[in-house]
């Protein structure tokens, strides 16, 4: 009598984390980044866009560091422009303003072999220039 198979399923297998200890994590009421996701794989450019409280005053924006598994910059810090916010519908966790924007930009990186890596989108503070309102998004790179 012939013995039936096991049935195998594929796991995700979640991605090891190369986002380093973040200096001022920004709620989802403050930036929400809407791509890349957590865990998506990413060949450049990658598109990089969500939307951010507050970042349209004096056209504020966000900068935009994609990092690989040592911590290493691939992408240098860019800055994602502004987008009209008319057609655009922000996030529900978005606290909405008078300044509360979306921005989009497509960021080119290198590197040579897959391997995670850590987009980083943040704000630079007026007070004295360190990165504010961080949001970090463990990704894994493709060359």
């Amino acid at each position: 009598m012939p013995r039936a198979l096991p049935t195998l399923t594929a796991t995700p297998t979640l991605l090891p984390n190369a986002c380093f200890l973040n200096p001022d994590p920004a709620g989802p009421d403050i930036t929400a980044v809407e791509e890349p996701r957590e865990n998506d794989v990413l060949t450049s450019p990658a598109q990089v866009r969500g939307w951010g409280a507050g970042i349209g005053f004096e056209d504020a924006g966000v900068l935009v560091m994609i990092y690989d598994a040592v911590g290493e910059p691939v992408a240098q810090g860019r800055a994602a422009p502004l987008s009209p916010p008319e057609g655009h519908v922000p996030p529900p966790t978005l606290q909405v303003g008078e300044f509360t924007a979306p921005f989009a930009v497509d960021i080119s990186f290198r590197t040579t072999v897959a391997q995670p890596g850590c987009v980083c989108v943040f704000q630079l503070s007026a007070a004295d220039g360190s990165p504010i309102h961080v949001v970090q998004i463990a990704v894994l790179l493709r060359p």
